[in-house]
C-alpha cells in the first residue's frame, strides 16, 4: 500500500506540475489522487490508528476522518476518470454538446447518491454493491471513450499520445474495478492486494513512455527546458541570416540555370518570354524575402522579434508554396493542400512564411523525384493546425529526439547548417504555439505547426472544404 500512494501522489504532482494550463490532464491527475489517497487511508486505518495510545474522545473523530477520506476515494477515483474520458473525447463533444457541457454535473449524480443513501458514520462500512452498481458502467464507458476517441484520432503525434493513456488507465482502472468493489462486493476481500502489480506496471509504462517518446506532456515540458538553455546560448539572428541565405540563393540559382535551358534551348520566342517572366518574378520575391528578413534580424540580433499583423493562414501557406515553387518542380513533387477552415491569425508574417518554408524545403530534401506532399489546415482542440506530411525518407528514431537542435542536422552537405526546424521552434514559441513531428524511418515525416486558437480566427469553418492540387501527378496518396 505504501508504494501504491507514493507512486500515485508522485505522478499526480508531476501531472498537475507539467500540465499547469491543461484541464483535461488535471482530472488524470485527480484520479491518481484519489486512488492514491484509498492506499493512504488504508495504512492509516489498518497500520497508524491501532498504534495511536490516546483519549477515545480524540481517536473517534481520526477514525470518523479516515473513514470519510476512505469513501471519497471510492466515489471520486471513477467520477474522476469519468469526466476526464468525457472531455477529453472531442467527437463526443461534437455529438453530444449538452451532454458534454454538463457532464460534471450528471457524473457527479451518483457519488452525491451514495452520500445521501449511506451517510459516512463511526463504523462505517463502504457499501461495495451498490457502489458497483454504477462505479462498473462508468468504468466500462469511460475505458470505451477512451479506446474509440483513440481510434478516431487523425493527428498522429496525438494519437500515439493517447494510445499510451489508454495503454496507462485501462488495465490499472479496469483490474481496481473488478477486485476493489466487483470482488469485494461478492465477499472475496483478498483480490484488491494485487493493485501493487497492476499500479507497478502502470508506472513502468509511463517511465518508460514518456522518456522514450512523451504522455501527457511530461517529455515536452522537459525538451523544452533543454531547448531553452541551448537557444540561450546560441545568437540565432546571426545563424538564421545564414540560413535564409542558402536557401534563397539556392532558389534563384534554380532560376538563373532555368532560364539558361531555356534561352539555349528554345527557339520560341513567346515561350521564351513567359518562362523569363516567371522566373524573375520568383527572383524578385526571393530578393523581396531577403530584404525583409535581413530587416528584421538587424532589429534584434540575439533573439527573434516578431511584429504581430492579422494575416489569412490559407495566403501565407499558398505564399509559401510559391516560393518554393522551382524546387517542387526540380523533382516533379506534387503537392495537395486541403483546407477544412479559413482563419485569420495573429503573427508575424515574415518569420511565419519563413517557417513554411522551412518545413517545405525540408520535405523536399527529403523526398526523392515525383514524391508527394500533403498541406492540411484544421482545428483540433485549442490549436488551429498546419499538417505538413511527405513520403521522403523519414527521420531516424534515434535522431527524433534532437531535430529542434541547433545546428543538428543529418544531411551530409556542406550548405545544411541544421538551423532550420531549431528556428521554426523558437518562431513557433514565440507565437504561443508549438511545433511537432511525427516520422517513420522509409515511410515520411509529418510536421504540425500547432496556433493558439486564443491568436487564430476561423472565418469559415462549418461545412468548408477546399482541395487544391499542385503538380503534374493527380494521384496522390501520403
Amino acid at each position: 500500500m505504501l508504494f501504491i500512494w507514493i507512486s500515485l501522489w508522485t505522478l499526480s504532482f508531476i501531472i498537475v506540475k507539467v500540465n499547469d494550463e491543461n484541464k483535461e490532464m488535471k482530472w488524470i491527475a485527480s484520479l491518481c489522487f484519489f486512488s492514491g489517497l484509498g492506499a493512504l487511508c488504508s495504512i492509516l486505518r489498518k497500520q497508524v490508528y491501532p498504534s495511536l495510545n490516546l483519549n477515545p474522545n480524540i481517536k473517534l473523530p481520526i477514525k470518523y476522518t479516515i473513514f470519510y477520506l476512505h469513501s471519497l476515494s471510492y466515489v471520486l477515483s471513477p467520477y474522476s476518470m469519468s469526466v476526464y474520458s468525457v472531455i477529453s473525447s472531442k467527437w463526443l463533444i461534437k455529438k453530444t454538446p449538452f451532454f458534454c457541457r454538463h457532464a460534471k454535473k450528471i457524473l457527479l449524480i451518483p457519488p452525491v447518491l451514495m452520500y445521501l443513501i449511506y451517510p459516512v458514520q463511526f463504523r462505517y462500512k463502504a457499501p461495495f454493491f451498490a457502489l458497483s452498481l454504477w462505479v462498473v458502467p462508468y468504468c466500462i464507458f469511460s475505458n470505451a471513450l477512451l479506446i474509440i476517441t483513440f481510434l478516431k484520432e487523425r493527428n498522429t503525434v496525438i494519437k500515439r499520445q493517447k494510445l499510451f493513456t489508454c495503454l496507462i488507465i485501462t488495465p490499472p482502472t479496469v483490474f481496481d474495478t473488478i477486485s476493489n468493489y466487483v470482488m469485494t462486493a461478492m465477499g472475496n476481500h483478498l483480490v484488491w492486494k494485487y493493485n501493487s502489480v497492476t499500479v507497478f506496471v502502470l508506472v513502468s509504462i509511463f517511465i518508460v513512455a514518456s522518456a522514450k517518446y512523451g504522455v501527457m506532456g511530461i517529455k515536452i515540458r522537459f525538451e523544452k527546458s533543454k531547448l531553452e538553455s541551448t537557444r540561450k546560448s546560441v545568437t540565432s539572428g546571426t545563424a538564421l541570416l545564414t540560413h535564409t541565405l542558402k536557401n534563397e540563393i539556392t532558389k534563384i540559382s534554380i532560376c538563373t540555370n532555368n532560364l539558361r535551358h531555356c534561352i539555349n534551348n528554345s527557339q520560341d520566342a513567346e515561350y521564351i518570354r513567359k518562362v523569363t517572366q516567371e522566373d524573375f518574378k520568383l527572383i524578385d520575391l526571393s530578393f523581396s524575402h531577403l530584404i525583409n528578413m535581413m530587416k528584421t534580424i538587424n532589429e534584434h540580433l540575439t533573439d527573434i522579434s516578431i511584429n504581430p499583423v492579422m494575416v489569412s493562414l490559407n495566403k501565407l501557406v499558398d505564399e509559401s508554396l510559391t516560393m518554393i515553387k522551382p524546387d517542387l518542380d526540380k523533382k516533379g513533387i506534387t503537392v495537395k493542400k486541403s483546407v477544412e477552415l479559413e482563419a485569420s491569425i495573429e503573427c508575424d508574417p515574415i518569420h511565419i512564411k519563413e517557417t513554411f518554408i522551412n518545413v517545405f524545403k525540408n520535405s523536399i530534401e527529403a523526398m526523392s523525384q515525383e514524391g508527394y506532399l500533403s498541406v492540411h489546415i484544421y482545428r483540433e482542440s485549442k490549436w488551429t493546425v498546419v499538417e505538413v506530411t511527405d513520403n521522403g525518407s523519414g527521420i531516424d528514431s534515434n535522431n527524433l529526439a534532437y531535430v529542434f537542435e541547433p545546428f543538428f542536422s543529418t544531411k551530409k552537405t556542406g550548405l545544411n547548417y541544421g538551423l532550420g526546424l531549431s528556428y521554426c521552434y523558437n518562431v513557433m514559441k514565440q507565437h504561443e504555439g508549438k511545433l511537432e513531428i511525427s516520422s517513420r524511418k522509409g515511410f515520411g515525416t509529418s510536421v504540425y505547426l500547432n496556433f493558439n486558437n486564443k491568436k487564430a480566427h476561423a472565418i469559415k469553418a462549418e461545412n468548408y472544404n477546399e482541395v487544391m492540387v499542385y503538380g503534374e501527378n493527380k494521384s496522390f496518396t501520403c
